[in-house]
């Protein structure tokens, strides 16, 4: 009975799982079928899906060319927005780098005025009168000099009794990076390149300010930052619609200058003829300046030369020296280009071709700007000179001195011509006596009379004399003025 119980349970249970099954299949038949008929719908729908997908495809090829397109555009607008922005900028600096100029306050030296006003009026109205000098146009540049190393002084104390050292030479001879490696503060470089870069002449001395500053030509002067004066090359320059050097004339730099408190360098622009890239207007500046200096310093830049003085420095060299003697010293500027060999005959070149040229010089050395070192030298070191010149001068002295040339030169003329027509004088007289020697009386003859009268006239001696008192007369007031733009500092 047991046995029978337990198969009668067991079957019961088949039974109720079998049930079970049977019910679950049936459901789950059923929601397969629903799945399916929604499968086979969906697979009816790829074609238009396929189809959508094949014009999205397109649509997406086309925006990647727009896109392409746009960023292309967008990079030319970017490039334009640049040029524009650095157009913007140099505009600006020019701007305000002439307002500044022009709106410049004028040197408020009341002596300086006086001199200048005297200069402008007295003296150009006599040189406008007087016609017995030939060279009356190089006199009174002379004079324009003393005028603007005047105007220097009282403007910028800073080069009140230095010694004034000019540095010459070629465009890219390397002169700014030469001076610059005496300079101890960096965020002040006087401005380099391989096209010519110095325009405007610059005074640097040694001081603690750190300052540059530019003069106009009304004797006023403004700050100038560093960036701006990194910029003042003659692409700047050439820019203007204008000359900028007629009202920005001359700049002046102080910073401090290791172991030189008594030198005023000169930054020169490059005095080479046109072909070289620079102007006219740079070789009268340079010789203007290199003129008006007490001592020289020529730079050759050894990276464009053959070992040897470039032709047109010695001839260069030959006319400077007859007309402004000065202590000449020569710098064989980037030096470290060349083997310790190729220097020692390089230097031996220089002295032969200096020696045959019959130019007198100090010293040559061969000098690494960047490495601010000396590598080797003829005759005197550059430190061992630049020590020797670093000691102050009457600044007074030497413009008294250069005043008293001018005035020379006007009082040689002028005698000279006084000299020639009293010699007139004294043959017209002896012609006289001639005549009544023998036995004619001109003044018997009102026309031969009359004509020897206007010939008396014509080479008389008094409007002579009378320049000669006024020559004087000027060279003493200017003396007076000139004592008292000193006596103002």
């Amino acid at each position: 009975m047991e046995g029978e119980n337990i198969f009668s349970d067991l079957y019961k249970e088949l039974d109720e799982v079998s049930t079970f099954f049977r019910f679950n299949r049936k459901e789950k038949a059923g929601s397969i079928k629903i799945k399916l008929e929604s499968c086979e719908k969906k697979i009816q729908l790829i074609p238009k899906i396929e189809q959508s997908l094949s014009e999205l495809g397109a649509k997406n090829s086309g925006l990647i060319r727009e896109h392409h397109a746009l960023n292309v555009e967008h990079s030319l607008l970017s490039q334009q927005h640049e040029t524009l922005g650095s157009t913007h900028k140099e505009v600006t600096t020019k701007y305000d780098l002439v307002s500044n100029i022009l709106s410049a306050k004028n040197n408020d030296n009341e002596a300086m005025h006086a001199f200048d006003s005297f200069v402008e009026n007295d003296f150009l109205e006599f040189a406008n009168q007087e016609n017995s000098l030939a060279e009356e146009a190089k006199a009174v540049l002379m004079l324009q000099n003393v005028q603007r190393e005047l105007l220097m002084i009282s403007s910028f104390p800073g080069i009140y009794n230095k010694n004034i050292v000019a540095v010459g030479g070629g465009f890219s001879s390397g002169k700014s990076e030469f001076i610059s490696s005496f300079f101890l503060d960096k965020t002040i470089k006087l401005p380099i390149g391989i096209k010519p870069v110095t325009a405007i002449p610059t005074y640097i001395s040694n001081g603690d300010n750190h300052l540059i500053k530019g003069y106009s030509y009304k004797g006023g002067s403004v700050n100038i930052s560093p960036e701006l004066y990194a910029e003042l090359s003659h692409d700047f320059i050439k820019s203007f619609s204008f000359n900028l050097k007629d009202i920005v004339p001359m700049m002046a730099i102080e910073t401090e200058i290791k172991n030189y408190n008594d030198i005023c360098f000169i930054d020169t622009p490059g005095y080479n003829p046109s072909n070289t890239g620079t102007t006219g207007g740079d070789h009268q500046t340079a010789v203007e300046y290199l003129e008006n200096a007490n001592v020289l310093l020529w730079v050759i830049g050894l990276d464009a030369s053959d070992g040897a003085v470039p032709a047109s420095d010695i001839e260069f060299l030959e006319d400077l020296m007859l007309v402004a003697d000065k202590r000449l010293f020569v710098v064989a500027n980037k030096a470290d280009l060349k083997s310790p060999s190729e220097l020692e005959e390089i230097l031996d070149n220089f002295e032969d071709m200096l020696e045959e040229a019959n130019i007198s010089y100090c010293g040559i050395s061969a000098y690494n700007s960047i490495g601010k070192k000396e590598l080797s030298f003829r005759k005197k070191s550059l430190l061992f000179f630049l020590q020797e010149i670093d000691s102050p001068i009457s600044a007074k002295e030497k413009i008294t001195s250069e005043l008293d040339k001018v005035f020379n030169m006007y009082n040689e003329a002028i005698s000279e011509q006084l000299k020639w027509t009293k010699n007139i004088q004294s043959d017209l007289k002896s012609l006289e006596l001639d005549f009544m020697q023998d036995g004619m009386d001109i003044y018997e003859s009102d026309r031969a009379s009359n004509r020897l009268e206007k010939i008396r006239q014509a080479f008389g001696t008094d409007s002579l004399k009378k320049q000669l008192g006024q020559l004087e007369s000027l060279r003493s007031t200017m003396l007076l003025l000139v004592n008292g733009v000193f006596k103002s500092l």
